[in-house]
């Protein structure tokens, strides 16, 4: 996961890393956004460069059902919770 041959920069967070293509070209920073990796994936794919999930003969069976319970998770999280810094003037 830090094989800069398949994620350029891969210890920097860039939160538009597995962004849509057509999202980059809508907001006109494509060209912004170098660090991009050269093939796309998904959080479900299972392949030589995305290793989240296993590959081969040892790729996980419930990746797409792990997958769906996080999503839940994070949606019942953003919507029953008022998230909020704790002290927002504070620098990153």
């Amino acid at each position: 996961m830090q094989s800069t041959e398949h994620y350029p920069e891969p210890v920097t967070f860039h939160g538009f890393r597995f962004a849509n293509v057509t999202f980059e070209n809508e907001l006109g920073a494509a060209d912004e956004l170098n660090f991009k990796q050269p093939k796309p994936s998904r959080l479900t794919d299972v392949d030589s460069t995305w290793h989240v999930w296993g590959t081969g003969r040892m790729a996980y069976p419930g990746g797409y059902y792990a997958t769906a319970v996080m999503k839940v998770i994070m949606a019942q999280s953003i919507l029953n919770y008022d998230c909020e810094l704790q002290d927002a003037k504070q620098s990153r």
